[in-house]
């Protein structure tokens, strides 16, 4: 049989709960990226005042910020509009299915839309810091120590039985928190009119322990994306990945932060994303581990065969080959490396796909050659200044190779299929109507727009009633969004979908 937790607290037992957080591993790449790049900075000191912060929060900025980045809490960051690091703390409560119930009290209140009052006077220094809403359990426990003389473990065992809605504990506290009010001279009604409030704050309380937690590590968050963008940009691309969608998602927001992401080149990309300098711009570089079919082994055996050439740096499409470990890496990590475009620096695309089997071959056949101790005519392997065959230029079609793009690394990234059709309608009277999905956010509920958007995938849906409907998803050059086709717009337009 299950063994209840509650058998542990009435042993005395402590439980605990360990939680393992990605954004932690984020915060600390981000931190090595800039330490790096040459900037005094730690974890520890990361400021959490940080008004950059606080402006970035308040336009509702909050991709990538721990907690803050669904819709329905960016929209509670933009209405609650921290400006301290004790809002962003309440904001980690707030933003709780039960004390959320609370918000439009806290966000009227301190916006001066409403007055704030207490109950008693005592209780002003405990409640003052959340507009009188008693927000957070610890609040309860202390209203209790302060108005009824309760002990602070008294306090918690008040606090849990309200939160659990337990009626006969209920009861006893009820009674013994009126009599404690009452030898600090306060009437038996106003205790009673205190209790039934704390009573109903209790029910949707959060641990502020919890929340400041939290809070230290939203605020971390948004001071790195306000302060060092592409640095934190480049460390929440690196662990996301695997997760296509996710990097899809985030790649968007570097083109909505206006951050150039380089593709991924042989001879500059790193393992994971990084960051370089470009003239007077910081860009975040594609990692080579982050192309699809592509595994961080093969390319860690890659990066450390170039870190060995002079300048680190591979000349030709024969060195790579010959550079490389060919019982670490297979002929698919290299084929999906060039039809990604990372080997673009070595020559034309069409031209090392072409060649690229030819390539293999050959350097393969030399190592083995060279193991078994037969030497060429220089007394070893091909070096990497050896003469090699020039590549042909092989025209590829533009549609193949964004198709190959958007496979192996979720996205477009030397062209995108709607520039054409784009600059086409741009010129056109009609262009200047037409709305980019990213702006979409910003505008009216019910606002009718106008979108020029390619279908990017269709999900069809039968519903209770036996009707269809489909779930669309649509990008245009800025963003993607979903679109939903109800039973009565599906019957109507579900052959436009083919």
């Amino acid at each position: 049989t299950q063994f209840p937790m509650t058998h542990l607290e009435e042993l005395g037992l402590l439980k605990m709960d360990f939680l393992g957080l990605r954004t932690l591993t984020v915060l600390g790449k981000a931190v090595e990226i800039l330490q790096a790049g040459g900037h005094d900075i730690s974890l520890e000191t990361i400021p959490l005042e940080d008004e950059r912060a606080f402006a970035l929060l308040r336009r509702g900025e909050t991709a990538g910020v721990f907690q803050l980045e669904s819709g329905t809490t960016a929209r509670m960051t933009v209405d609650v509009a921290p400006n301290c690091f004790d809002d962003l703390v309440a904001l980690m409560a707030l933003i709780r299915p039960g004390p959320m119930a609370m918000a439009p009290d806290y966000i009227s209140r301190k916006h001066g839309k409403a007055d704030t009052s207490y109950l008693h006077p005592n209780m002003e220094p405990i409640l003052a810091e959340t507009y009188g809403v008693a927000l957070y359990q610890e609040q309860v426990i202390r209203i209790a120590n302060v108005l009824a003389g309760f002990s602070m473990a008294e306090g918690d065992g008040l606090r849990k039985a309200m939160g659990k809605k337990l009626p006969e504990q209920m009861a006893k506290y009820r009674d013994r928190f009126i009599s404690g009010c009452g030898e600090n001279a306060i009437s038996k009604k106003l205790a009673t009119e205190i209790f039934d409030l704390i009573e109903r704050f209790a029910g949707y309380g959060f641990p502020k322990a919890h929340s400041a937690a939290y809070a230290v590590i939203a605020a971390q968050t948004a001071y790195l994306k306000a302060n060092h963008p592409v640095e934190f940009m480049a460390a929440l691309l690196t662990s996301e990945l695997g997760n296509t969608e996710r990097i899809v998602a985030l790649l968007a927001e570097c083109r909505r932060s206006g951050i150039a992401v380089l593709p991924p080149c042989i001879n500059r990309s790193s393992i994971e994303f990084s960051v370089e300098q470009l003239e007077a711009e910081k860009v975040v570089r594609f990692g080579l581990a982050a192309v699809k079919n592509v595994g961080t082994g093969a390319v860690a055996s890659i990066i450390g065969q170039r870190r060995d050439l002079p300048n680190e740096t591979f000349s030709s499409l024969t060195a790579l080959c010959d550079a490389i470990d060919w019982s670490a890496v297979n002929r698919r990590v290299l084929e999906s490396l060039a039809k990604a475009g990372a080997l673009d620096a070595l020559g034309n695309r069409g031209g090392i796909l072409e060649g690229l089997e030819a390539a293999i071959g050959a350097a393969q056949k030399r190592q083995r050659a060279s193991a078994r101790g037969q030497m060429d005519l220089f007394g070893e392997g091909r070096s990497q200044d050896a003469p090699v065959e020039m590549l042909p230029v092989v025209q590829l079609d533009t549609r193949q190779v964004l198709e190959w793009e958007k496979e192996l690394l979720g996205t477009y990234m030397s062209d995108h299929p709607l520039t054409e059709v784009m600059e086409r309608v741009s010129a056109s009277p009609e262009g200047r109507s037409i709305c980019d999905i990213s702006q979409l956010e910003h505008l009216e509920v019910n606002s009718s727009v106008r979108v020029l958007a390619m279908i990017e995938s269709v999900r069809r849906i039968t519903t209770k009633t036996n009707k269809s409907m489909a779930v669309v998803n649509a990008e245009d050059l800025s963003a993607r969004v979903e679109v939903v086709l109800f039973p009565s717009t599906y019957e109507q337009f579900s052959g436009v979908l083919n």
